[in-house]
């Protein structure tokens, strides 16, 4: 194996082993059942409801993955002050990562896919819901401290 694939290899490896595949990984999961428990009314009989609930998960995924990569490109833009309860800047990376997340899962989902349902407030809802899990579910696998606002992670 050349040096330029074992780098390859590493970079994929790292991804998968990684915060943020970890917090999309969850993310997904948790989108998909809260899809099928508030919007489908936990209806577990039908494949087409299931598959549709996985795609929105898989959906939801994905944003918090691509958000997660653009948050901090964007987290200069209005500089939020600390404060004894937060980070500043972890609170605008959140409220990015959030807003970029939702704005794209609900966005795809109404627009192009129409995999979920649901009313645009719960889509919102499940889209919110399952990156403040996913954030913590990722830490706790991470062994990192469980604090959604007063710290920001290195990837």
């Amino acid at each position: 194996m050349s040096h330029h694939q074992s780098n390859i290899t590493h970079e994929v490896e790292h991804f998968f082993k990684g915060h943020t595949f970890t917090k999309s990984l969850t993310a997904t999961i948790v989108a998909a059942g809260l899809d099928n428990y508030i919007n489908d009314g936990g209806r577990m009989n039908n494949t087409i409801v299931l598959s549709r609930n996985l795609a929105f998960g898989g959906l939801v995924g994905a944003s918090i993955i691509s958000a997660d990569y653009i948050a901090p490109l964007l987290t200069h833009m209005t500089p939020i002050p600390n404060t004894a309860l937060f980070s500043g800047k972890t609170l605008e990376h959140r409220l990015i990562e959030v807003g970029l997340g939702t704005a794209t899962a609900v966005g795809l989902n109404r627009f192009a896919f129409q995999q979920s349902v649901g009313s645009i407030v719960s889509q919102i809802g499940i889209v919110a819901m399952a990156d403040f899990v996913g954030e913590y579910v990722s830490d706790y696998v991470h062994s990192k401290p469980l604090s959604y606002l007063s710290y920001l992670k290195k990837q």
